[in-house]
């Protein structure tokens, strides 16, 4: 890497904080009394969910879900806040899980099918056995998926999205190479 290639990645890198610097809206303006969030503190590293009182520009008043007395907040507590906005199915766990038992009572029912004496026998041909095995774990994984789908589709969760906390970050890796050097640049709003 050449000095001018390093001189205008550090002037980029340190530039980035003072762009966000003109910013007057706060991470907390996209929430609204009734939400429910989950909230990281700093120190403790525990989650608790709760719903929010009220809100201002810099602090939140919530009342956590199972009971007790309300909690205040300012921004600079916080290391990480969630809030829920919809839910959504789990049809595509659902689906996985169907899957993964269905391929494989699928494919041994295909090899069994096709090593049997009386149809082909796997002396012969092995490859037809393991062809059988692949086409009977498709076939079974399929079908299984499909009804891990649809019972899937019965079970919401919260869908959490991350609230912005309004801090701007930049980090810069550098990563030797062979014959050189890789750089990195992160930049998060």
């Amino acid at each position: 890497m050449n000095a001018r290639t390093a001189a205008w990645l550090a002037l980029t890198a340190l530039s980035i904080p003072a762009a966000g610097a003109d910013d007057k809206t706060s991470p907390l303006s996209t929430l609204a009394p009734g939400d429910r969030v989950r909230v990281e503190t700093f120190g403790n590293g525990e989650t608790l969910t709760a719903t929010i009182e009220s809100v201002s520009a810099d602090q939140l008043v919530l009342s956590p879900v199972g009971a007790g007395q309300p909690l205040r907040l300012s921004l600079g507590q916080l290391e990480r806040l969630d809030v829920a906005r919809g839910q959504q199915s789990q049809w595509r766990k659902g689906a996985v899980i169907g899957l993964i038992p269905g391929a494989a009572l699928g494919g041994l029912l295909g090899v069994a099918m096709a090593c049997d004496s009386e149809i082909a026998g796997c002396d012969n041909q092995p490859g037809f056995a393991l062809g059988a095995g692949f086409f009977g774990a498709v076939i079974g994984g399929t079908a299984t998926a499909a009804v891990g789908a649809l019972v899937g589709l019965a079970f919401k969760t919260d869908r959490w999205v991350r609230v912005p906390d309004g801090k701007t970050r930049a980090s810069l890796t550098l990563t030797p190479t062979e014959g050189g050097m890789r750089v990195g640049l992160s930049v998060s709003f």
